[in-house]
């Protein structure tokens, strides 16, 4: 359009002039050639802009492109694996280069499974393709929360948090077996991930009570003998009867039997079990508890029959219901369960132990398959194995843990069992072995500690593990009986801590709940618990004979419920009030009013704020959490010094998250 219009001119000059002569046709035929040469500069800074206009029009809508769509994966996408998608004659690749959480170790929760990093960042390559050609790259480093956790309350709903990994922490052979070729994207699964419903039974016997009764059977003479039954029974000495019928002894003398009295009357220890189980002849009796090992060595159980094959206890993984069947012989009237976890070759392993008095067996499955096979899930977990060597022991199993005493070999069970020897209760400790054809644990004894002539049962019992470097890896179990603390296998021996090198000291108060162990350094710990309205913090050295109390603190007119250490703080539920301290310098910061036995649990906001949910764990499971009932943390910090100031440090976190860092490349 420009050279018509140079043409026109040029024209328009002719016809106007071309009857001019000398020198004013000179003059002439300069200006004409002077506006011909703007003209073609105007003409060829026309053509220039239009292709420049038309290129920034393009790329514009290049960038639109992408950045449309790389704001869709953000927060979105799956982004733990690399990605393609095509849309059009846009194409687009984002690969992940690493991904890493963030753990913060000082004021750290590092009880075994407990494992929460303060953040997740994901390092990634966005590449942008327009018909194949190569437009855009883009390295940005994306950071979020993880999961949320959940604090266990209620015996009978036990939350599944599955621990999150420290890859940078491990070894290149710990490395190897535990993620495999998984390199480190392993770490970002975490969290809560479901729950088991643990259902409780009647352990009333109920009216068909079938009793067996020991009954005195003296004789006199020289010797002793042993007869069963209402009658006589002869013997040389004194001899005693169980049951009824004739009971016979060797040697010469007479004996009377006294049938006088009921048997609770006549014996201090009676208890119920479960006779023949699973079978037609199968009933609840009553029996003097000096008769239960030849009972529990033909396959009976103490406590009342159930009927176990039909009973079933619920887990709910990625919210699949997987319904798992009980072993045969287990008391259901007294029956526990402990969870674990481990790390093979990439791939998580879910280990559940369920065990009562006398007997313990072990399941396990694939968290893959918890996710996304729920049917083999099922099958895995119900098949029972029982561990061996428990046996011949008979005393109660008061409390069993997994736990780890070899990096890269699969959880062991820790095993406590109580005896009466000589007038004293002692506790037993069992190791156990793995055979991994069979699945088979063995447990072997490997020490015992002499806790003293008044008795003691479960609720007195704690175990405290550390995993300092959240890399599931071997940590001295710290073993607690009422004020009594002792560390186990701290030498390797499978020992308990003989006061030498190891601790074995004297609380000051009971222990009611798990205490936490909470990182200081790398050769120091603290252990923070509680009992009715005091709070205890003690400083546990390695290799020092007892820990150190270093905290005292008492919350008169309150009674402590929970004691929950995450994102540095710690934090007291009690029956009034849920406070936050500051553990370094063991100061309260925050507080704030609640209702009593709400069963709070403590997460953090999309933000990044601190808040107090209560039945937190009820209502995920009901899908009807109200965010408005969210209680913050920070709204009770102005009445304590410097208390917002810290608070604010706390909840800080919001200001790390998302896209804190990109790069462009052409």
């Amino acid at each position: 359009m420009v050279g018509i219009l140079v043409r026109w001119l040029i024209y328009r000059f002719y016809m106007r002039f071309k009857n001019i002569r000398g020198s004013s046709l000179l003059a002439v035929i300069i200006f004409a050639f002077v506006v011909m040469v703007v003209i073609s500069a105007l003409a060829y800074t026309f053509n220039i802009s239009s292709l420049s206009i038309k290129t920034q029009i393009d790329e514009t809508e290049n960038i639109n492109v992408h950045e449309g769509y790389f704001k869709n994966i953000i927060g979105s996408a799956d982004l733990s694996a690399d990605s393609e998608a095509t849309i059009d004659e846009f194409k687009f690749l984002t690969q992940v280069n690493s991904i890493t959480p963030g753990f913060n170790f000082e004021n750290a929760n590092i009880m075994l499974y407990n494992s929460t990093p303060s953040i997740i960042s994901y390092n990634l390559t966005h590449q942008f393709f327009d018909e194949n050609i190569h437009r855009y790259s883009r390295n940005f480093i994306f950071n979020i929360l993880p999961n949320i956790t959940m604090t266990q309350y209620e015996e009978t709903t036990i939350p599944l948090n599955l621990p999150y990994i420290n890859t940078d922490a491990m070894s290149n052979a710990l490395k190897n077996y535990k993620l495999g070729f998984q390199d480190n994207k392993i770490a970002i699964y975490g969290g809560y991930i479901g729950y088991i419903e643990k259902p409780l039974f009647d352990s009333e016997p109920g009216s068909d009570v079938e009793v067996e009764c020991n009954i005195n059977i003296n004789g006199n003479g020289n010797g002793n003998g042993n007869g069963n039954g209402n009658g006589n029974g002869n013997g040389n000495g004194n001899g005693n009867g169980n049951g009824n019928g004739n009971g016979n002894g060797n040697g010469n003398g007479n004996g009377n039997s006294d049938e006088s009295g009921s048997c609770e009357a006549m014996h201090e220890h009676h208890i119920l079990i479960c006779h023949n189980p699973g079978q037609p002849s199968e009933k609840t009796m009553s029996l003097a508890g000096a008769s239960w090992g030849a009972h529990k060595d033909h396959g009976d159980y103490r406590g009342p029959c159930h009927d176990n094959p039909s009973e079933t206890l619920v887990i709910n993984a990625y919210g699949n219901d997987l319904d798992i069947g009980f072993p045969l012989v287990l008391s259901l009237s007294d029956y526990r369960l402990s969870i674990g976890w481990s790390l093979v070759g990439g791939e998580w392993i879910f280990h559940l132990v369920i065990y009562d008095f006398d007997r313990a067996y072990t399941s396990s499955t694939t968290l893959s398959n918890l996710r996304t096979n729920p049917s083999q899930a099922r099958v895995d977990l119900s098949n029972w194995v029982e561990v061996q060597g428990l046996e011949f022991a008979d005393g109660d199993i008061e409390l069993v843990k997994w736990y780890y005493d070899s990096a890269q070999e699969l959880p062991k069970l820790l095993i406590l069992e109580k005896f009466l020897r000589d007038g004293n209760y002692e506790l037993d400790a069992y190791n156990t072995t793995y055979d991994s054809s069979s699945k088979v644990y063995t447990a072997v004894t490997t020490d015992k500690y002499t806790v003293g002539s008044d008795d003691f049962d479960s609720s007195d019992i704690h175990i405290s593990i550390p995993d300092s470097l959240f890399t599931l890896n071997p940590g001295a179990p710290l073993i607690f009986e009422q004020r009594n603390v002792l560390d186990f296998n701290l030498g390797g021996g499978h020992l308990f801590g003989d006061g030498t090198d190891s601790t074995k000291a004297t609380l000051a108060a009971d222990v009611l709940d798990d205490p936490i162990l909470v990182k200081k350094n790398t050769s120091q710990f603290y252990i923070i618990y509680f009992n009715n309205d005091h709070l205890y913090i003690y400083l546990y050295s390695q290799g020092v004979s007892a820990p150190t109390l270093v905290s005292s603190q008492d919350f008169p007119g309150e009674v402590i419920q929970k004691l929950i250490v995450k994102f540095g703080a710690l934090f007291i539920v009690t029956d009034k009030k849920i406070y936050v301290e500051d553990i370094s310098s063991r100061s309260l910061i925050s507080s704030v009013s609640t209702s009593s036995g709400s069963s709070f649990q403590i997460n953090r906001d999309g933000d990044g704020k601190i808040y107090a949910m209560k039945d937190g764990l009820q209502c995920s499971i009901d899908g009807n959490c109200n965010n408005a009932l969210r209680i913050y943390l920070d709204t009770g910090c102005a009445n304590y010094t410097n208390g917002c100031q810290e608070m604010a440090k706390l909840d800080g976190i919001g200001s790390h998250l998302n896209v804190v860092y990109k790069s462009f490349e052409h």
